[in-house]
Formats: C-alpha cells, structure tokens, sequence
C-alpha cells in the first residue's frame, strides 16, 4: 500500500469547537471527518486515527516551542521559532494553551508509533501561487471547488503518480480545506517533494 494512504491531514480546533477536521485519501477518493461541538475533539480525532489505521499525521498547528526554552544554544527569541520566521507564520507563544493541546496530542501519538508532523497550509498555497483563492472570509463552497481544481492543474502535481477526486459539494468549511492542504503536505512529504523550514533541534515545518 503506497505510504500516502496511510497519512492523514489534519486541521487541529479547539477542544469543544467542532472545528477539527481530518482529511484522509481512499481508494483515490478524498474523505473528510469533522468533530462534533461539545465533545471533545481531541479524544476523537485520537480515537479515530487509531480506528482508521493512520501511520503518518501532518498537522496545522504548532508542535514545539521556540528553542530558547530548552536552553538550546544560538536560540534566543522567546516568540517565534525559526521556521515561523521563514514563514511568517504566527507565533506558538501566542497560541497558548492550543500549542500545548496540539504538543500533547502529538506525544501521545508517538507513544502509539504514529509519525507526526508539523505543516502549514497557507504556506503550501502560497508555494502554489494560488494565494487568489485562498480567502478564509469568503464561504468554502464558493471558493473551494475553484481552489482544488486549481490545485489539481498545478505543476507541483504533473509528475505525481498520484490522482484524487472530490465531489461536490463536499466541503463546509476552511476547516476541511485546510485539513486537504495538511493532506497533500503530507503527499509531498512521502515523495520526497516537500520543502522543510526550521532547524531540527527546535521543531520543523513541512510543505
């Protein structure tokens, strides 16, 4: 079984939010999973892992702490790691207690013998040149299908031996289109295609 069907993506919520999703590839099908408001989510989307057999998890949501406090040598800034840096993206600092429930989850995965890795969307966008149709203020079902199609076409993918389809209408939120992105991070990852940021000794980001 190729290793990509084996990986999940997965756009990590809030604990009670309903707002965690899993995207998953099956038999050349995309399928999303979505949590449920007022249950723990984290539970779940452990649970369900476990469930579906996952050995490889590419999540949106930071997975260690600037290196500075583990006293690592040459690191000094108490906000951003060096992959944010590279990335702009926000630092784990800022995201509190939601970087510690995704660290957490993340350990306990490990102690499982799952793979875990930190990606981000918007940056794998960007790396596509669809920035456009990457808004998270317009409703997913007007952009999304565009997005994907667009993702589908893109160059990243010409030399793949790798194909999906999704049908439509399946998205309800920016929630499951980030956990597709996760997705094809992974897919880049398990071909050797993805780009990696930061330094090992403080956490890195895949793309």
């Amino acid at each position: 079984m190729q290793a990509y069907y084996l990986t999940g993506g997965i756009d990590l919520g809030g604990r009670k939010s309903g707002s965690t999703s899993l995207c998953i590839l099956k038999d050349n099908q995309i399928c999303f999973f979505n949590s449920e408001t007022n249950t723990d989510s984290h539970d779940w989307i452990f649970n369900l892992t476990i469930e579906l057999k996952l050995k490889y998890l590419f999540l949106d949501a930071p997975l260690s702490l600037p290196g500075v406090y583990h006293n690592l040598n040459a690191f000094t800034n108490y906000h951003f790691r060096k992959a944010d840096l590279e990335l702009s993206a926000m630092s784990p600092m800022f995201l509190g207690g939601f970087t510690a429930s995704a660290m957490e989850l993340a350990a306990q995965w490990k102690r499982v013998g799952l793979c875990v890795h930190e990606t981000y969307p918007a940056a794998l966008v960007r790396h596509m040149n669809l920035n456009h149709l990457y808004r998270k203020t317009e409703k997913a079902a007007k952009l999304a299908p565009q997005l994907i199609q667009a993702i589908k076409k893109n160059v990243l993918w010409k030399d793949l031996n790798f194909s999906f389809s999704i049908r439509f209408p399946p998205i309800r939120s920016w929630h499951e289109v980030d956990a597709f992105l996760c997705l094809l991070s992974g897919i880049r990852y398990q071909t050797n295609r993805a780009l990696c940021y930061g330094d090992p000794a403080e956490g890195l980001i895949w793309i």
